[in-house]
């Protein structure tokens, strides 16, 4: 593609991602593939890349379900967005029961002890 963006769209992935160098794009790869290979603290960080929608298209449900993922392995952070995800109806219907859930649950986690 033109304007200085380059597209990748790894196999078996329905996600297309654009960044302004390969350097951004190796990273969000890199992120990705850590995530899919269990790494918590990359799937709070593929979350983000995908929720903020800066190196990689925004997609708020699939940041959602990363951030799952990570929050079900005691990643504060994670259940933090969750919390405010649900609450906002952002990428999951509004749900203020899972809200409440996975707050109480971030309240719950020392960080010194929180898994990144």
């Amino acid at each position: 593609m033109g304007g200085g963006r380059a597209w990748l769209n790894p196999p078996g992935n329905c996600l297309h991602f654009c960044a302004k160098s390969a350097y951004a794009i190796q990273y969000v790869y890199a992120v990705r593939e850590a995530a899919l290979r269990g790494n918590v603290f990359a799937m709070q960080t593929y979350a983000q890349l995908l929720w903020d929608g800066q190196l990689a298209k925004r997609n708020r449900a699939a940041a959602v379900a990363w951030f799952r993922e990570a929050a079900i392995r005691g990643d504060k952070h994670s259940m933090e967005m969750l919390g405010h995800a649900f609450a906002k109806g952002q990428g999951v219907p509004r749900d203020a029961v899972q809200s409440a859930y996975w707050l109480e649950r971030a309240t719950s986690v020392d960080p010194v002890t929180s898994v990144p």
